[in-house]
């Protein structure tokens, strides 16, 4: 969990940060199901539900930005993203906000979730690793939504001017994070 949190504070290669947050969220999920209760488990499927939205879109969104070349997985290529593409601007920062824990998103509920039930179940010291390992996540992830908001320091091109199949997914998975921010409370 930190170990994969540590590890995305280096990388300058989008999808190699996905990998290592991949490790992470996974932790998260298995957090979740330490205490063998059946609120645990409801967490964690709440959780790596929202996740796999989480992380299916921000691939799509990086597919949308590379070509052969994969310039789509370099973080400098998202600086100014905001300017040349404000939709897929967008879904990227609500697929890393929500990956990071911020509210409103479901990332958020889903930690919060697995933070009540690890305690509840007596495992304080594992919630504390949780809250350490989403501050460095959202570090991490707060880097790239600011880069994509910021003017970019040297003008940078689109290398896809569309790709279908990407964005018909980072539209749903954009509205799959939304949808199930709000879900737990339908019930």
């Amino acid at each position: 969990m930190i170990g994969g949190n540590v590890a995305m504070l280096a990388q300058t290669d989008l999808k190699r940060m996905l990998a290592y947050s991949g490790i992470a969220q996974m932790g998260y999920v298995l957090a979740a199901l330490a205490g063998g209760s059946a609120q645990g488990f409801n967490a964690a499927l709440y959780y790596f539900a929202a996740y796999a939205f989480m992380n299916l879109g921000a691939f799509a969104v990086a597919s949308m930005l590379s070509s052969d070349r994969e310039e789509g997985a370099l973080l400098a290529n998202y600086a100014g993203l905001a300017y040349r593409r404000p939709w897929l601007a967008f879904a990227m920062s609500v697929f890393l906000l929500a990956m990071a824990g911020l509210p409103p998103t479901a990332g958020f509920l889903g930690k919060i979730f697995i933070l009540r039930t690890t305690v509840e179940t007596g495992y304080v010291w594992l919630a504390i690793l949780l809250i350490a390992g989403t501050a460095i996540s959202l570090y991490a992830y707060g880097r790239i939504v600011r880069s994509m908001y910021a003017r970019a320091s040297h003008p940078l091109h689109d290398a896809k001017p569309f790709v279908p199949l990407a964005a018909v997914s980072a539209a749903l998975c954009t509205i799959a994070v939304i949808v199930l921010t709000f879900f737990p409370f339908t019930r």
